[in-house]
C-alpha cells in the first residue's frame, strides 16, 4: 500500500501557523478597514475634511508630487501635490491612510495594532500577498467574501530581534475601498460610511459627492463650517449650512435641485455659487412683511425670488459686490454688504452700488426709479 504523503505547507500557511495565538482587542469602531477610516478620518477625504476631524497635522513631508501628513493620534494620510508647492492640492482626496503607534483604536472584530497576524487571517482569510525578510513582514489581506478590497499589515523587527508576528502598522490605499462616489441631492444613495450627499468645491469646481457626516444638526439649527469651506459642516445628511444670514449664526437648510421639487410653501430653491444644487430658503416680498431684525429682503436674481439676508454696513451709494481684484470692478452682487432695505445693484454701464429699491407706491428718496429685471415687481433708484 503506497505511503500517504501530507500536502506541502505553503509559505503563507507556514507564516500564519507561526504567528502568535489570536488575542483580539476590545471591539470598537475607531478603525474601519473596509471603509478605510481611522479616528474619523478616511481614505478619500480632502485635507480640509481631515482637519475638521483630527485638527492640524503635527508634520508633513513633501515628495515629488505628493505630501504625506501625520497626526498626533498615529494617523497618516497622503495627498497629491501636482503643483509641487509642498502642500496638498485643493480638493485632492487622500490616496492612502496608515495607522501607527500611538493609535490605539480597533475594528468591530477587535483587529488593530499589536494584534497577531493570525487574527487578520482568521477574519479575512490567508494573505493574498506576503513579503518576508529578517527585519520586515508585509501581508496584504482581503479578496474573500468578507472584504472585496485589500489592506496591508506590517510587522517590523525591534531591538535587533526578528518580527514577532504582530501588527505594527496598517495601511489602506484609496483604490482598495469603496470610492468617494458622486451623488444626486434628490436621490443620494450614499454608503453608510459616507452618508452625506453634499456640495463641495473639488478639482472640477462645485459638485455633489458622498462625504462622511461631521454632525447631526437638524433643519433650522445653528451650524458651523469647521474649515470655512462650503459643504463641510455639522448639519445632518440632506442639509446644508447656509450663510445667507451671516454674521448671524448660520443655519441648516434643506438641499434642493434648482428648478426641481423639494422646497416647501413659502420657500425657494436658491442656487449655491451658481451650481444646479441649492438650498431651500424662506422667501420674502420687497415692501411686504418685514424680515427679522438685522435682515433685509433682497432679490437673489434667480427664479425672481427674494429672501431675507444679513444686512451689512455699507450706506446708499457705496460700492459693493464680490471683486476678483481690488483694482477691478466687482462682478457679482453681494446683498449682505448693504444696510437694511438697500440692495447691491449694478446699473446699466455702471458698477455695483448699494441702491434704494422702489415701485410706484414707494418712490425714490433721490433719483428716478428704473426697472430692475424682467419679472421683478420693483426697480432701483438711479441718481
Amino acid at each position: 500500500m503506497p505511503a500517504v504523503t501530507s500536502p506541502a505547507v505553503t509559505p503563507v500557511q507556514a507564516f500564519v501557523n507561526g504567528a502568535p495565538p489570536c488575542v483580539r482587542l476590545p471591539k470598537s469602531t475607531t478603525l474601519d478597514l473596509e471603509a478605510g477610516c481611522a479616528g474619523g478620518a478616511c481614505v478619500g477625504m480632502t485635507m480640509a475634511e481631515v482637519k475638521s476631524v483630527l485638527g492640524e497635522p503635527t508634520n508633513c513631508d513633501a515628495f515629488s508630487t505628493s505630501v504625506s501628513c501625520q497626526w498626533a493620534v498615529g494617523v497618516t494620510l497622503q495627498f497629491a501635490d501636482i503643483n509641487q508647492d509642498k502642500l496638498p492640492d485643493v480638493g485632492a482626496e487622500s490616496e492612502y491612510l496608515s495607522v501607527d503607534r500611538p493609535f490605539n483604536g480597533a475594528t468591530g472584530t477587535g483587529l488593530g495594532l499589536g494584534v497577531s497576524m493570525r487574527c487578520f487571517a482568521e477574519t479575512y482569510g490567508d494573505p493574498v500577498n506576503l513579503s518576508l525578510s529578517r527585519s520586515f513582514v508585509s501581508a496584504s489581506f482581503g479578496g474573500n467574501r468578507n472584504f472585496l478590497g485589500r489592506f496591508s499589515v506590517y510587522d517590523f523587527s525591534g531591538n535587533g530581534e526578528n518580527p514577532d508576528g504582530r501588527a505594527d502598522s496598517i495601511t489602506v490605499f484609496q483604490g482598495s475601498v469603496p470610492p468617494v462616489k458622486s451623488c444626486r441631492i434628490a436621490a443620494p444613495n450614499c454608503p453608510a460610511e459616507r452618508p452625506k450627499c453634499t456640495l463641495t468645491e473639488g478639482l472640477n469646481g462645485f459638485e455633489a459627492s458622498c462625504k462622511p457626516s461631521l454632525g447631526n444638526k437638524a433643519e433650522g439649527e445653528a451650524c458651523t463650517q469647521p474649515t470655512n469651506e462650503t459643504g463641510i459642516d455639522d448639519c445632518a445628511p440632506g442639509l446644508h449650512c447656509s450663510s445667507e444670514t451671516a454674521p448671524l449664526p448660520m443655519r441648516c437648510r434643506r438641499y434642493c435641485e434648482v428648478g426641481g421639487p423639494g422646497c416647501g410653501v413659502g420657500e425657494a430653491c436658491v442656487s449655491i455659487f451658481g451650481s444646479p444644487v441649492g438650498r431651500c430658503l424662506t422667501t420674502c416680498t420687497v415692501f411686504g412683511a418685514p424680515c427679522p431684525e438685522g435682515l433685509s429682503c433682497a432679490g437673489t436674481h434667480l427664479n425672481n425670488a427674494s429672501i431675507c439676508v444679513a444686512a451689512g454696513p455699507k450706506a446708499l451709494g457705496e460700492s459693493c459686490g464680490t471683486c476678483q481684484q481690488p483694482s477691478q470692478p466687482c462682478t457679482v452682487a453681494s446683498n449682505d454688504q448693504c444696510q437694511v432695505d438697500l440692495q447691491c445693484i449694478q446699473p446699466p454701464g455702471g458698477s455695483f452700488v448699494c441702491s434704494q429699491v422702489c415701485d410706484p407706491t414707494h418712490p425714490c428718496r433721490v433719483g428716478t426709479c428704473f426697472p430692475l429685471e424682467s419679472g421683478a415687481t420693483y426697480g432701483f433708484c438711479k441718481p
